[in-house]
């Protein structure tokens, strides 16, 4: 297999796509032509997908013909692979050959994509407009159910260069491009290759390729980079963002773990504003949900908030942001010597006859309450039933948990009656 990869043109592809299906009913290999047909789809930004599913960034979403294998069989989010400002044969020489390999251990050196920008630009134009088509021709489902996401890397001077600032753009609207003219002209031309298509759902296919964006950053990439690019890509080229976020290569100082709270999570829940769809509202409001884990404190938090404030304001004239905090609890770690946890445990191995497990709960319980405002770490929770089952439909405790509960609660009570 040569490494050299050559792109075909709209028509070879189109061709090759038809005339496989018709003679074997597989497209580029793939047997098995998944079709949605429900109508139903699940919502992301202003767009849908039929399926959450779709490859990442990677050799599978490099060339035309792979991303059109992936639609038919099945996938419907397609991260791009990844664009830089070293492209083509200044990248190739960089990179050992193969890239990806997995004959006894494996490994992976692979970087961006190997073409050119403007070929790469070119191959996500051609699957675009393939995908739409065959996704009418072969009624393999909604046509407007699949997304692109562009993926671009790896620091904010290559992503603002002349190079990829073209790519984004053009992603973002297609229609005065060469390519996207030269695939809705074939088609056009060659409408009667088509069975369920015509020309009218032919100029209809939106220019719009991706709306959406993920942040490809090198290993060792500064955190003060990585918010540089995410704010400009968000601020500035008015996309969905998306951040490729490792603990293990941002560092633990940047994304701590806790050993049994997990890591803090933050979650943009509602956002308010205007009175009509067509109208520019004059304001919003926007409710975040940031929950905690050490050793993240609400003042480390309220400091990246004033901070991502002041530039903001500062960006755009006349805009004013406050805040207000509604809601402040703060988490709750284990004390591994409580007398109270020590008798529980004991409590529970002599009842059930079973080794006590002790867990953390990273939701939210009276016991919380109580614990963060009287900064008592004699504080747990202990109970009958499942966690699976809280807050669900036909919620249940099954009796012998309640009976159960009802022993190890007499016996800890006595336990600690007697220490007294």
């Amino acid at each position: 297999m040569s490494d050299i990869m050559r792109p075909m043109s709209i028509g070879h592809l189109m061709n090759w796509a038809l005339s496989e299906y018709k003679k074997k009913g597989s497209i580029f290999g793939i047997d098995k032509l998944v079709h949605y047909t429900s109508g139903q789809a699940l919502p992301i930004y202003e767009e849908k997908i039929e399926s959450p599913f779709g490859p990442a960034a990677g050799p599978n979403t490099q060339l035309a013909q792979n991303i059109i294998a992936s639609y038919v069989a099945g996938s419907r989010f397609f991260e791009l692979k990844t664009v830089q400002v070293m492209d083509g044969a200044e990248l190739s020489a960089c990179v050992a050959k193969p890239c990806i390999t997995a004959g006894d251990e494996c490994y992976n050196c692979e970087w961006s994509t190997e073409l050119y920008v403007s070929q790469a630009y070119a191959e996500y134009v051609k699957a675009w407009v393939v995908c739409k088509i065959l996704a009418k021709e072969l009624g393999l489902g909604n046509p407007d159910g699949f997304v692109f996401n562009m993926s671009v890397g790896y620091d904010l001077e290559g992503i603002k260069s002349e190079k990829v600032n073209t790519f984004i753009d053009d992603m973002i609207e297609a229609k005065d491009t060469e390519v996207f003219k030269e695939c809705i002209n074939w088609a056009l031309e060659n409408v009667d290759s088509f069975e369920n298509v015509d020309a009218d759902y032919i100029k209809s296919i939106s220019s719009n390729i991706s709306s959406s964006i993920t942040e490809s950053t090198l290993h060792g990439c500064p955190p003060d980079e990585i918010e540089r690019i995410a704010t400009y890509l968000i601020t500035e080229k008015h996309l969905h963002t998306f951040i490729k976020c490792n603990p293990t290569l941002l560092g633990y100082e940047y994304f701590p773990v806790h050993e049994e709270l997990g890591y803090s999570t933050i979650t943009f829940g509602q956002i308010q504003g205007g009175y009509q769809p067509y109208v520019v509202p004059d304001a919003c409001t926007i409710f975040i949900d940031c929950r905690l884990a050490p050793p993240i404190t609400d003042q480390i938090i309220v400091q990246h908030f004033y901070k991502i404030i002041k530039e903001i304001e500062t960006q755009i004239p006349g805009i004013k942001i406050s805040y207000d905090i509604t809601g402040n609890r703060p988490y709750i770690e284990k004390n591994p010597d409580s007398i109270l946890l020590k008798n529980l445990k004991e409590a529970v191995e002599a009842e059930t006859k079973q080794k006590a497990v002790v867990k953390a709960f990273t939701g939210y319980t009276d016991t919380a309450v109580i614990a963060g405002r009287l900064h008592n770490t004699e504080c747990m929770s202990y109970g009958p039933g499942s966690l699976q089952y809280a807050h669900k439909p036909d919620e249940f405790v099954e009796i012998r948990d309640i009976i159960r509960c009802e022993k190890v609660m007499n016996h800890l009570v006595m336990s600690l009656c007697e220490e007294r």
